[in-house]
Protein backbone atom coordinates (compact mmCIF):
# COMPACT_ATOMS: atom_id res chain seq x y z
CA UNK A 1 0.00 0.00 0.00
CA UNK A 2 1.23 3.64 -0.88
CA UNK A 3 2.06 5.42 2.05
CA UNK A 4 -0.49 8.67 2.24
CA UNK A 5 -3.01 5.77 1.21
CA UNK A 6 -2.34 3.36 4.03
CA UNK A 7 -2.06 5.97 6.50
CA UNK A 8 -5.62 7.38 5.05
CA UNK A 9 -6.73 3.70 6.31
CA UNK A 10 -5.51 3.97 9.15
CA UNK A 11 -6.89 6.95 10.27
CA UNK A 12 -10.19 5.66 9.07
CA UNK A 13 -9.84 2.67 11.49
CA UNK A 14 -9.17 4.60 14.35
CA UNK A 15 -12.22 6.60 13.97
CA UNK A 16 -13.65 3.89 16.12
CA UNK A 17 -11.08 4.12 18.99
CA UNK A 18 -11.83 7.55 18.96
CA UNK A 19 -15.32 7.03 19.47
CA UNK A 20 -14.59 4.55 22.56
CA UNK A 21 -13.51 7.55 24.62
CA UNK A 22 -16.23 10.10 23.48
CA UNK A 23 -14.85 12.03 20.88
CA UNK A 24 -16.11 13.86 17.74
CA UNK A 25 -24.25 18.47 10.32
CA UNK A 26 -26.00 16.10 9.68
CA UNK A 27 -26.68 13.05 12.01
CA UNK A 28 -28.84 9.69 11.68
CA UNK A 29 -31.84 9.17 14.05
CA UNK A 30 -30.13 6.88 16.16
CA UNK A 31 -28.85 2.87 15.96
CA UNK A 32 -32.17 1.70 14.26
CA UNK A 33 -30.76 3.70 10.74
CA UNK A 34 -27.78 2.09 11.26
CA UNK A 35 -29.07 -1.55 11.94
CA UNK A 36 -30.80 -1.48 8.74
CA UNK A 37 -27.35 -1.58 6.57
CA UNK A 38 -25.71 -4.10 8.44
CA UNK A 39 -25.78 -7.47 6.44
CA UNK A 40 -28.28 -10.06 8.16
CA UNK A 41 -25.17 -12.67 8.68
CA UNK A 42 -23.19 -10.43 10.96
CA UNK A 43 -23.23 -11.22 14.84
CA UNK A 44 -21.89 -8.35 16.62
CA UNK A 45 -23.34 -4.51 16.31
CA UNK A 46 -21.86 -1.39 17.84
CA UNK A 47 -22.88 1.94 17.91
CA UNK A 48 -21.28 5.39 19.47
CA UNK A 49 -23.21 8.68 19.39
CA UNK A 50 -20.32 11.22 19.66
CA UNK A 51 -22.89 14.31 18.45
CA UNK A 52 -24.45 13.26 21.86
CA UNK A 53 -21.16 12.47 23.79
CA UNK A 54 -19.62 15.73 22.49
CA UNK A 55 -22.22 17.76 24.62
CA UNK A 56 -22.10 15.75 27.75
CA UNK A 57 -20.90 17.44 30.97
CA UNK A 58 -18.83 14.43 30.97
CA UNK A 59 -16.93 14.91 27.55
CA UNK A 60 -16.58 18.57 28.34
CA UNK A 61 -15.08 17.56 31.73
CA UNK A 62 -12.41 15.58 30.50
CA UNK A 63 -11.41 17.46 27.41
CA UNK A 64 -7.98 19.47 29.37
CA UNK A 65 -6.60 16.00 30.38
CA UNK A 66 -8.06 14.05 27.18
CA UNK A 67 -6.31 17.10 24.81
CA UNK A 68 -2.81 17.47 25.89
CA UNK A 69 -0.56 19.05 23.59
CA UNK A 70 0.92 15.57 21.86
CA UNK A 71 -3.02 14.33 21.33
CA UNK A 72 -3.69 17.95 19.89
CA UNK A 73 -1.58 17.92 17.62
CA UNK A 74 -2.25 14.72 16.44
CA UNK A 75 -5.34 15.81 15.57
CA UNK A 76 -4.41 18.80 13.81
CA UNK A 77 -2.28 16.68 11.94
CA UNK A 78 -4.88 14.41 10.89
CA UNK A 79 -7.49 17.07 9.87
CA UNK A 80 -4.43 18.51 7.43
CA UNK A 81 -3.98 15.16 5.75
CA UNK A 82 -7.54 14.02 5.20
CA UNK A 83 -9.57 17.50 5.72
CA UNK A 84 -11.79 15.88 8.82
CA UNK A 85 -11.41 17.21 12.04
CA UNK A 86 -11.90 13.66 14.27
CA UNK A 87 -13.20 16.13 17.05
CA UNK A 88 -15.89 18.14 15.60
CA UNK A 89 -16.38 16.38 12.12
CA UNK A 90 -17.54 12.60 12.93
CA UNK A 91 -21.06 12.61 14.56
CA UNK A 92 -22.07 8.51 14.69
CA UNK A 93 -20.09 5.50 14.34
CA UNK A 94 -21.22 2.00 14.23
CA UNK A 95 -19.51 -1.33 13.01
CA UNK A 96 -20.99 -4.57 12.46
CA UNK A 97 -19.33 -7.97 11.87
CA UNK A 98 -18.70 -11.95 12.42
CA UNK A 99 -17.41 -12.95 16.23
CA UNK A 100 -14.99 -15.31 15.14
CA UNK A 101 -13.25 -13.57 12.26
CA UNK A 102 -11.74 -11.00 11.97
CA UNK A 103 -11.94 -9.19 8.60
CA UNK A 104 -15.21 -9.38 7.55
CA UNK A 105 -16.82 -6.47 9.33
CA UNK A 106 -17.41 -2.87 7.99
CA UNK A 107 -17.50 0.90 10.03
CA UNK A 108 -20.29 2.90 9.08
CA UNK A 109 -19.20 6.80 9.98
CA UNK A 110 -21.28 9.71 9.96
CA UNK A 111 -19.69 12.84 9.84
CA UNK A 112 -18.45 16.11 7.15
CA UNK A 113 -16.21 15.04 4.60
CA UNK A 114 -13.63 16.09 2.00
CA UNK A 115 -14.57 13.65 -0.01
CA UNK A 116 -12.38 14.36 -3.07
CA UNK A 117 -9.07 14.83 -0.86
CA UNK A 118 -9.92 11.39 0.82
CA UNK A 119 -10.63 9.82 -2.27
CA UNK A 120 -7.31 11.32 -3.63
CA UNK A 121 -5.84 9.52 -1.21
CA UNK A 122 -7.10 6.08 -1.82
CA UNK A 123 -6.80 6.59 -5.43
CA UNK A 124 -2.86 6.00 -4.94
CA UNK A 125 -3.17 2.54 -3.50
CA UNK A 126 -1.27 0.07 -5.47
CA UNK A 127 -4.39 -1.85 -5.60
CA UNK A 128 -7.29 0.80 -6.63
CA UNK A 129 -10.45 0.07 -8.43
CA UNK A 130 -13.44 1.84 -9.17
CA UNK A 131 -16.77 -0.75 -9.19
CA UNK A 132 -20.21 1.11 -10.26
CA UNK A 133 -23.10 -0.23 -8.25
CA UNK A 134 -26.82 0.93 -8.92
CA UNK A 135 -26.16 2.42 -4.92
CA UNK A 136 -23.24 4.55 -6.20
CA UNK A 137 -19.44 4.03 -6.63
CA UNK A 138 -17.33 1.46 -4.54
CA UNK A 139 -13.41 1.85 -4.16
CA UNK A 140 -11.27 -0.97 -3.69
CA UNK A 141 -8.19 -0.71 -1.99
CA UNK A 142 -5.44 -2.98 -0.42
CA UNK A 143 -5.16 -3.13 3.49
CA UNK A 144 -1.31 -4.20 3.59
CA UNK A 145 -1.88 -4.44 7.38
CA UNK A 146 -4.08 -7.34 7.02
CA UNK A 147 -3.49 -8.68 3.26
CA UNK A 148 -6.95 -8.21 1.90
CA UNK A 149 -8.73 -6.01 -0.68
CA UNK A 150 -11.38 -3.49 1.44
CA UNK A 151 -13.78 -1.49 0.13
CA UNK A 152 -14.97 2.41 0.69
CA UNK A 153 -18.36 3.55 -0.33
CA UNK A 154 -20.18 6.88 0.42
CA UNK A 155 -23.48 6.38 0.44
CA UNK A 156 -24.56 9.82 1.01
CA UNK A 157 -22.36 13.11 1.51
CA UNK A 158 -22.19 12.28 5.10
CA UNK A 159 -22.02 8.41 5.60
CA UNK A 160 -18.84 6.66 4.77
CA UNK A 161 -18.66 2.78 5.04
CA UNK A 162 -15.44 1.40 4.74
CA UNK A 163 -14.16 -2.85 5.17
CA UNK A 164 -14.77 -5.90 3.86
CA UNK A 165 -15.76 -5.80 0.51
CA UNK A 166 -18.40 -7.87 0.51
CA UNK A 167 -20.16 -6.24 3.93
CA UNK A 168 -19.70 -2.94 2.42
CA UNK A 169 -21.54 -4.14 -1.31
CA UNK A 170 -24.25 -5.52 1.20
CA UNK A 171 -24.74 -2.18 3.11
CA UNK A 172 -24.87 0.09 -0.06
CA UNK A 173 -27.38 -2.69 -1.53
CA UNK A 174 -29.53 -2.65 1.82
CA UNK A 175 -29.46 1.62 1.23
CA UNK A 176 -31.28 1.08 -1.74
CA UNK A 177 -33.67 -0.94 -0.16
CA UNK A 178 -32.35 -4.61 -1.43
CA UNK A 179 -31.12 -7.75 0.29
CA UNK A 180 -31.39 -8.58 4.41
CA UNK A 181 -30.08 -6.87 7.33
CA UNK A 182 -29.76 -7.35 11.19
CA UNK A 183 -32.74 -4.89 11.37
CA UNK A 184 -34.82 -7.91 10.66
CA UNK A 185 -33.45 -10.31 13.21
CA UNK A 186 -36.12 -10.20 16.21
CA UNK A 187 -33.30 -10.15 18.97
CA UNK A 188 -31.87 -7.43 17.38
CA UNK A 189 -35.14 -5.48 17.71
CA UNK A 190 -36.16 -6.88 21.37
CA UNK A 191 -32.56 -4.79 22.09
CA UNK A 192 -32.91 -2.16 20.84
CA UNK A 193 -36.10 -1.69 22.13
CA UNK A 194 -35.03 -2.41 25.55
CA UNK A 195 -32.07 0.75 25.36
CA UNK A 196 -34.42 3.38 23.76
CA UNK A 197 -33.98 5.10 20.79
CA UNK A 198 -31.34 7.81 21.80
CA UNK A 199 -28.22 5.87 23.62
CA UNK A 200 -25.22 7.11 23.49
CA UNK A 201 -23.45 3.79 23.03
CA UNK A 202 -24.18 -0.06 22.55
CA UNK A 203 -22.79 -2.86 21.67
CA UNK A 204 -25.26 -6.50 21.08
CA UNK A 205 -23.73 -9.69 20.33
CA UNK A 206 -25.82 -12.02 19.07
CA UNK A 207 -24.91 -16.22 19.64
CA UNK A 208 -21.81 -16.80 16.51
CA UNK A 209 -22.53 -19.60 14.07
CA UNK A 210 -18.63 -20.67 14.81
CA UNK A 211 -17.68 -19.82 18.29
CA UNK A 212 -13.95 -18.46 18.67
CA UNK A 213 -11.77 -21.70 19.77
CA UNK A 214 -10.78 -19.97 23.01
CA UNK A 215 -14.29 -19.83 24.20
CA UNK A 216 -15.52 -23.32 23.08
CA UNK A 217 -14.55 -24.64 26.44
CA UNK A 218 -16.92 -22.05 28.86
CA UNK A 219 -20.25 -23.31 28.63
CA UNK A 220 -21.21 -20.50 30.03
CA UNK A 221 -20.56 -18.45 27.23
CA UNK A 222 -21.75 -21.52 24.80
CA UNK A 223 -25.40 -21.11 26.48
CA UNK A 224 -25.59 -17.44 25.95
CA UNK A 225 -28.14 -16.10 23.37
CA UNK A 226 -26.98 -12.66 23.12
CA UNK A 227 -25.32 -9.73 25.13
CA UNK A 228 -26.50 -6.19 25.04
CA UNK A 229 -24.62 -3.29 26.54
CA UNK A 230 -25.61 0.23 26.94
CA UNK A 231 -24.60 3.50 27.81
CA UNK A 232 -27.52 6.53 28.83
CA UNK A 233 -25.70 10.28 28.95
CA UNK A 234 -27.77 12.08 31.61
CA UNK A 235 -27.22 15.92 32.73
CA UNK A 236 -25.87 14.73 36.17
CA UNK A 237 -25.06 10.98 35.49
CA UNK A 238 -24.43 8.34 33.45
CA UNK A 239 -26.42 4.94 33.12
CA UNK A 240 -25.15 2.00 32.03
CA UNK A 241 -26.53 -1.63 31.57
CA UNK A 242 -25.42 -4.95 30.61
CA UNK A 243 -27.66 -7.55 29.68
CA UNK A 244 -26.92 -11.26 29.35
CA UNK A 245 -29.73 -13.30 27.74
CA UNK A 246 -29.10 -17.32 28.83
CA UNK A 247 -30.49 -20.57 27.29
CA UNK A 248 -31.85 -21.43 30.71
CA UNK A 249 -32.55 -19.90 33.93
CA UNK A 250 -29.62 -22.29 35.33
CA UNK A 251 -27.22 -20.92 33.24
CA UNK A 252 -28.66 -17.26 33.82
CA UNK A 253 -28.13 -18.02 37.61
CA UNK A 254 -24.67 -18.83 37.13
CA UNK A 255 -24.08 -15.15 35.04
CA UNK A 256 -25.56 -13.72 38.26
CA UNK A 257 -22.94 -15.39 40.34
CA UNK A 258 -20.16 -14.06 38.25
CA UNK A 259 -21.73 -10.95 37.92
CA UNK A 260 -21.79 -10.07 41.61
CA UNK A 261 -18.52 -11.41 41.84
CA UNK A 262 -17.29 -9.01 39.62
CA UNK A 263 -19.14 -6.45 41.60
CA UNK A 264 -17.02 -7.46 44.63
CA UNK A 265 -13.85 -7.49 43.29
CA UNK A 266 -14.20 -3.91 42.23
CA UNK A 267 -15.34 -2.70 45.26
CA UNK A 268 -12.34 -4.17 47.11
CA UNK A 269 -9.70 -2.75 44.53
CA UNK A 270 -7.31 -0.55 45.20
CA UNK A 271 -5.64 0.30 41.58
CA UNK A 272 -8.16 3.00 40.65
CA UNK A 273 -9.64 4.08 44.59
CA UNK A 274 -12.79 5.80 42.84
CA UNK A 275 -13.69 2.80 41.30
CA UNK A 276 -14.58 0.96 44.58
CA UNK A 277 -16.72 3.64 44.93
CA UNK A 278 -18.47 3.04 41.79
CA UNK A 279 -18.42 -0.62 41.87
CA UNK A 280 -20.56 0.12 44.90
CA UNK A 281 -23.45 1.52 42.91
CA UNK A 282 -23.93 -1.22 40.85
CA UNK A 283 -26.79 -3.77 40.75
CA UNK A 284 -27.26 -7.74 39.50
CA UNK A 285 -30.51 -8.82 38.93
CA UNK A 286 -32.35 -12.15 37.82
CA UNK A 287 -35.24 -12.38 35.61
CA UNK A 288 -35.89 -15.33 33.88
CA UNK A 289 -33.22 -16.48 31.54
CA UNK A 290 -32.05 -12.93 31.69
CA UNK A 291 -29.40 -11.61 34.03
CA UNK A 292 -28.82 -7.21 34.22
CA UNK A 293 -26.73 -5.57 35.82
CA UNK A 294 -27.01 -1.51 36.32
CA UNK A 295 -24.85 1.19 37.51
CA UNK A 296 -25.94 4.87 37.98
CA UNK A 297 -22.91 6.87 38.23
CA UNK A 298 -22.35 10.44 39.29
CA UNK A 299 -20.65 12.28 36.23
CA UNK A 300 -18.24 13.73 38.61
CA UNK A 301 -17.40 10.08 39.53
CA UNK A 302 -17.51 8.93 36.38
CA UNK A 303 -14.90 11.32 35.30
CA UNK A 304 -12.48 11.19 38.45
CA UNK A 305 -12.47 7.44 37.40
CA UNK A 306 -11.20 7.81 33.65
CA UNK A 307 -8.63 10.42 34.72
CA UNK A 308 -6.96 8.29 36.78
CA UNK A 309 -7.29 5.39 34.26
CA UNK A 310 -5.65 7.97 31.78
CA UNK A 311 -3.10 9.01 33.73
CA UNK A 312 -2.04 5.74 34.28
CA UNK A 313 -1.99 5.29 30.66
CA UNK A 314 0.13 7.74 30.13
CA UNK A 315 2.44 6.80 32.62
CA UNK A 316 3.30 3.46 31.24
CA UNK A 317 3.03 4.72 27.70
CA UNK A 318 6.73 4.55 26.09
CA UNK A 319 7.88 7.93 24.55
CA UNK A 320 9.01 6.28 21.05
CA UNK A 321 9.68 10.24 19.70
CA UNK A 322 7.65 8.90 16.75
CA UNK A 323 5.00 6.37 15.45
CA UNK A 324 6.57 3.04 13.38
CA UNK A 325 5.36 2.96 9.69
CA UNK A 326 6.11 -0.48 8.05
CA UNK A 327 9.10 -1.28 9.98
CA UNK A 328 10.47 1.86 10.12
CA UNK A 329 10.08 5.07 12.46
CA UNK A 330 8.07 8.03 11.30
CA UNK A 331 9.23 11.35 13.24
CA UNK A 332 7.89 14.43 13.67
CA UNK A 333 6.42 15.93 10.44
CA UNK A 334 7.61 13.39 8.34
CA UNK A 335 5.80 10.89 6.00
CA UNK A 336 8.67 8.40 4.41
CA UNK A 337 8.78 9.22 0.85
CA UNK A 338 6.03 11.79 0.64
CA UNK A 339 5.97 15.74 1.43
CA UNK A 340 6.49 16.04 5.30
CA UNK A 341 3.25 17.43 7.06
CA UNK A 342 3.57 19.44 9.94
CA UNK A 343 3.35 16.72 12.67
CA UNK A 344 4.17 12.76 13.47
CA UNK A 345 1.40 10.46 13.03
Amino acid sequence: MGNRSGIAVGIMACVVGLALFGLGGAVAAGPADFVKLAPAEHEVFIYCDIAQMRKSKLFNDLKPTIFDQDTSTRLAAVEQFIGVNLLNDIDIVAASGKIAQQNDGCLYINGRWDRQRIEGLFAQNPAYAEVNKPGGKIIRFRDDRKGTINSLTFLNNNLAVIGDSSAVEAAQAASTGQGKTLAENPTIKAHLAQCGANPAALVVALRPQAMPPNLTSVPTIQNLQSVLLYLLDGADALTVVARVQADSPQIAAKWLDIARGAIAVGQIQNKVPKLAEVAGQMTAALSGNAVEVKAQIKVADAGDVLRQRIAQDRAQRPNLGGVRVRGGALGPGQVPGEKPVPAQW
